[in-house]
């Protein structure tokens, strides 16, 4: 019986782990929705403000995850024409890119 305790007690860490990973790429993806809907806003008012909302929002994080990072290019994917240049210029010169 103590022998099969050990297969279960892996299986419940690696869901455990699992589940932190799911709801830390969701908090990303909230996170990059939020962002999303302020720099189209400001592509609309400011255009010329873009690259300093990226920076002053994303410039200060040690790692900007993956999930972070392909939704707020999906959500801006074909938006604003103004917006995809700065982003882009920014993501190649992002050196905390999980």
């Amino acid at each position: 019986m103590g022998g099969s305790y050990q297969p279960a007690a892996a299986l419940v860490e690696n869901l455990r782990r699992l589940a932190t990973r799911i709801v830390s790429s969701r908090e990303e993806r909230d996170e990059a929705d939020k962002l999303a809907d302020k720099l189209l806003e400001l592509a609309q008012r400011q255009p010329n403000e873009l690259l300093s909302l990226l920076s002053s929002r994303l410039g200060k994080r040690k790692l900007i995850g993956r999930a972070f990072v392909v939704q707020l290019t999906q959500r801006l994917r074909e938006q604003d024409p103004a917006v995809m240049p700065v982003l882009n210029g920014w993501k190649n010169n992002c050196p905390g890119r999980a």
